[in-house]
């Protein structure tokens, strides 16, 4: 159970990148987008690092469910933060 629990927490974070890479492609200009690629890769790593540290320092004043609420309400605010986003700039006919 904790393994297909654990395999569709990456849902959120996969269907991101789609819309992400895809924003990218076509907004960025094509000389740009290996430093857009780079960065965002470098932006990505960096926040892993510091979120596991703040997780291991969490878990020792924090019990495990609360955080993975947390973890969880803030899934939930970016995901309406992007829908937000998405129907904002949808074509009015």
């Amino acid at each position: 159970l904790y393994l297909l629990l654990f395999a569709f927490s990456g849902i959120p974070n996969a269907t991101s990148q789609i819309g992400a890479t895809a924003t990218a492609q076509k907004y960025c200009p094509p000389e740009l987008r290996g430093r857009l690629a780079g960065v965002a890769s470098a932006t990505g790593a960096v926040g892993a690092a510091i979120g596991t540290v703040a997780a291991g320092v969490l878990v020792d004043h924090v019990d495990i469910v609360p955080l993975f609420n947390a973890q969880g309400l803030v899934y939930l605010a970016c995901g309406f933060v992007a829908l937000f986003l998405v129907v904002r700039r949808l074509p009015t006919d």
